[in-house]
């Protein structure tokens, strides 16, 4: 990984596990409105921001409630994402599109952290539905509000080429 990868990347890891952490309340439990899930679309603009949307969310994660298994959970869903996005960036090659397909993967794939919110209680299929349901809208809120941030910010900072060398 080149030197300016590695210090873009560890700039993005910085921003997510932050500005999770400052609202923590709010970046944990049923309804998570987690401003960092806002960096996942950084994955349509190049691939190589990859790692930094996952040490991000690894380290927002230690502080977590649920400990460890929101670690292991929460990194293991934000991969898939991300590379459910990058398969399908072959497909679909409008930027806001692949950007709405990402906030759908994202949102569709908060199952596995009803599970993790669920491992800690009483199970049932309604209430794990439910839980489900919650984290899909304020995942799908959140990250599809993104959406005309990153396009008004690739246009300033060109996202797609910024991690190469020499810019």
């Amino acid at each position: 990984m080149k030197l300016r990868t590695l210090v873009i990347n560890a700039i993005i890891a910085g921003i997510y596990a932050t500005v999770s952490i400052v609202i923590l309340p709010l970046s944990f439990g049923a309804l998570q409105f987690r401003i960092g899930e806002m960096l996942n679309h950084l994955i349509v603009f190049d691939k190589r921001y990859f790692f930094g949307i996952i040490v991000g969310v690894f380290i927002a994660n230690l502080f977590s409630a649920f400990g460890l298994i929101d670690v292991v959970f929460g990194v293991l869903h934000t991969a898939l994402a991300l590379g459910l996005t990058t398969l399908v960036a072959r497909f679909i090659k409008t930027r806001w599109k692949l950007m709405l397909f990402n906030s759908f993967i994202f949102s569709a794939l908060m199952w596995i952290i009803a599970l993790v919110i669920m491992a800690g209680g009483s199970f049932s299929i309604e209430v794990f539905f439910i839980t489900w349901a919650g984290l899909f809208f304020t995942e799908f809120f959140v990250m599809t509000l993104a959406i005309p941030l990153w396009q008004s910010m690739n246009s300033r900072l060109k996202l797609d080429t910024l991690l190469d060398e020499g810019k």
